[in-house]
């Protein structure tokens, strides 16, 4: 286990007025740095200065055993707010820059800089390698612009990286901003001296994004340990993602802790007080950390966006800055305030139309080929109907019992997606145990499912029970892989809720979509026998047939029938064995759905939205958008743009090479319009006879269509 030192944290906040963030700007020190150059030492040699008398000073009520670290983390945090510093903090910089101006009129030398710093540092009551950490928030605001940014970096970490070598002190430069490449710019952007410089030896180090997660969660997760009841509430759900979330919780107040689902919506919603309506950006943000919407990796500008103001997390990008991976990671604190936000503007727009206007917006947003993401969407909103009911979508946040909301029994949960006769009746399909021909109310009735966002993972092997458990202690269900085959999402549910989570007491649902209108009614029986669970990887040997029931859904989304039914058992059900002659059989229970068509018929949440889902399902990415005239642009441009793309739609522009020809399967009966027309001058001439004039005018007719 790796050991902690106590450092004592100095932050600097240089959000610009216009930024929303927190902690809140620290105004003076950011206007005192913009003299640039010169003012960087003075500065630090006050800063240190007057950290130095801080030492002795006494700061508020503070406890007599209070170390340094603690008296000066009071003294930055105390009535700290989100729109601004607290009194002390304001005082403790006021203090520094009246001084650094003194300095200013009697320039510091490197050596009484040094000086100071190494007093400093060896006035600590540590005995540490590095004590003082000096962290400059939003360091990209130092300059505009790509150039001034780099400069003043350059010279600011000059002068600090001398005070690390020779006082062991050290300084990180933190940045939300997406606009990474300001802290290391492409040499190309950088053509002139600036370049040169950092060729030559003083280069700016490469900045790093990795900072890792689910460091307060290391050590929960053990088989057979926790308990649903624990696994649903605020404070495990905040040991999991960023540190953010976890320290706040861990260390705040009772008034804190209960807030703390508000205070991640705040966060991903760009911050500020909860507004009349959400920004496009923030809807984007919200239906990302819940669906795994992935972008293209090439549409930067709105991925750097996200990352800066709304949460999202940045993987990678290339060494040109032309292309970024990034994630709406797993964190499911911040999943259940972005469920919080999406349901508190539910009464003005509901979650699927809120989807459909981000698709609208964002044509590089990878909605999946068979409707996967119209899958998890009905889901999700299976499970915020009854976690926020609508006549009282609050009962989770404002009742202490609120949070067991989220434990939600599994016949409850496919009461409320699916329209289904009977439900508690049906029987499975395929039984591991002839003894266990049981119908679906009895299987279940201990039986609860809790999730608030889905994860999209890249590699099949995860869909194992051994790893499937693992991820239900996140409250997070699977979107398969790309070419996944058979199944497109995963969702967990505990089978027995009185047990321990462990492999042994999950249960897997199985989706499968479909959009497209070739699956109807009746259904096919072989779309559920591909969700084989050991094809699929999810039982391991034949010994897992004694576990893991499934439940398996085809989702025929675009079927002109619609209605959800429970698949009826064979009179003798066949048992599948696997290829090779020394596998034994391979049996499992499995309870099978087939649901027809996005209407309320179907999925009754869907009500009054069916148009909604419809337009959400024939929506391509680029197309027809891509050709729907620009501001200012002519509505005749719309054909010109589709000509550029022929034979590629069945719209009339992609096929202007025809003439007036437009459609290809309208073409033979539009030659045979043409053949029927009189021809008025083989008519007008009579002295041709009529037998000649027929094939006259039929061979007229030919030659123009050729």
């Amino acid at each position: 286990m790796m050991s902690l030192s106590v450092n004592i944290l100095v932050s600097v906040s240089l959000f610009t007025d216009t930024s929303l963030g927190f902690p809140a700007a620290d105004h003076e020190v950011r206007s005192y740095l913009a003299y640039g150059k010169e003012s960087y030492h003075s500065f630090l040699y006050a800063l240190f200065e007057v950290l130095q008398e801080t030492l002795d000073e006494k700061v508020g009520e503070e406890r007599i055993h209070w170390t340094f670290a603690e008296k000066l983390r009071y003294l930055m945090t105390h009535e700290q707010r989100y729109s601004e510093q607290g009194t002390l903090r304001t005082e403790f910089y006021d203090k520094v820059i009246k001084k650094a101006k003194t300095l200013r009129e009697k320039p510091v030398v490197y050596d009484d800089l040094y000086i100071k710093a190494n007093a400093l540092v060896s006035s600590l009551p540590f005995s540490d390698e590095i004590p003082l950490v000096l962290a400059i928030d939003e360091a990209h605001c130092l300059a505009t612009d790509i150039s001034g940014v780099e400069a003043e970096l350059i010279n600011l970490r000059r002068q600090l990286s001398k005070i690390v070598i020779c006082s062991r002190i050290i300084t990180v430069l933190i940045s939300t901003s997406g606009e990474i490449q300001k802290f290391r710019p492409p040499q190309a952007l950088s053509p002139g001296p600036t370049a040169r410089r950092l060729i030559r030896g003083h280069q700016v180090l490469p900045p790093f994004t990795a900072i890792g997660f689910d460091h307060f969660a290391r050590g929960m997760v053990k088989e057979n340990f926790l308990m649903l009841d624990e696994i649903i509430t605020d404070r495990f759900m905040c040991q999991f993602g960023r540190p953010l979330f976890g320290s706040r919780y861990n260390n705040g107040t009772y008034p804190i802790q209960q807030d703390i689902v508000r205070y991640a919506a705040q966060k991903l919603r760009g911050g500020g007080v909860m507004p009349r309506e959400l920004s496009f950006s923030a809807m984007l943000a919200c239906l990302a950390s819940r669906l795994a919407l992935q972008f293209n990796p090439t549409s930067l500008n709105q991925q750097l966006q996200q990352v800066e103001q709304h949460l999202r997390l940045c993987i990678t990008m290339t060494a040109d800055m032309e292309t970024a991976i990034t994630v709406a990671a797993s964190e499911p604190i911040v999943a259940e305030g972005s469920a919080y936000m999406l349901c508190h503007f539910r009464e003005q727009k509901k979650m699927p139309q809120m989807l459909r206007e981000v698709l609208l917006g964002t044509p590089s947003i990878d909605l999946g080929h068979r409707g996967e993401t119209m899958g998890l969407l009905l889901l999700t909103m299976a499970r915020d109907e009854i976690v926020y009911p609508p006549e009282d979508p609050y009962l989770s946040l404002n009742n202490p019992e609120g949070p067991e909301l989220r434990s939600i029994p599994l016949v409850t949960f496919i009461q409320t997606l699916l329209v289904v006769d009977n439900l508690t009746e049906a029987l499975p399909t395929s039984v591991a145990d002839p003894t266990k021909n049981l119908p679906f109310g009895e299987t279940f009735r201990n039986s609860r499912i809790h999730f608030n966002h889905f994860i999209k993972v890249t590699d099949s092997k995860t869909i194992n029970r051994h790893y499937l458990w693992k991820v239900a202690t996140r409250g997070a269900g699977i979107l398969c892989a790309d070419r996944q085959l058979g199944i497109d999402a995963i969702l967990i549910f505990i089978l027995d809720c009185k047990k321990p989570l462990g492999p042994d007491n999950i249960g897997v649902l199985l989706i499968q979509d479909k959009n497209d209108a070739g699956f109807e009614l009746p259904y096919n029986d072989y779309l559920n026998d591909v969700m084989n669970p050991y094809d699929l990887g999810i039982f391991d040997n034949d010994k897992d047939q004694c576990y893991v029931p499934l439940i398996r859904m085809v989702f025929a989304l675009a079927s002109s029938k619609s209605g959800a039914y429970a698949i009826k058992p064979p009179m003798d059900r066949p048992r599948r064995e696997t290829t090779g002659t020394s596998t034994p059989k391979q049996m499992y229970t499995a309870y099978d759905f087939w649901c027809a068509g996005a209407t309320r018929d179907t999925f009754p949440l869907i009500g009054d939205d069916e148009r909604v889902f419809r337009d959400i399902l024939h929506r391509d990415p680029f197309w027809p958008a891509s050709y729907k005239p620009l501001n200012g642009e002519p509505m005749e441009i719309e054909a010109v743009k589709r000509s550029l793309h022929p034979a590629s739609r069945a719209d009339n522009g992609h096929w202007s090479f025809c003439e007036d020809l437009r459609m290809l399967a309208s073409a033979e009966d539009t030659a045979t319009e043409i053949l029927d027309m009189p021809d008025t001058a083989a008519d007008e001439d009579s002295s041709v006879p009529q037998g000649k004039k027929k094939r006259k005018r039929t061979a007229k007719k030919r030659q123009r269509l050729n």
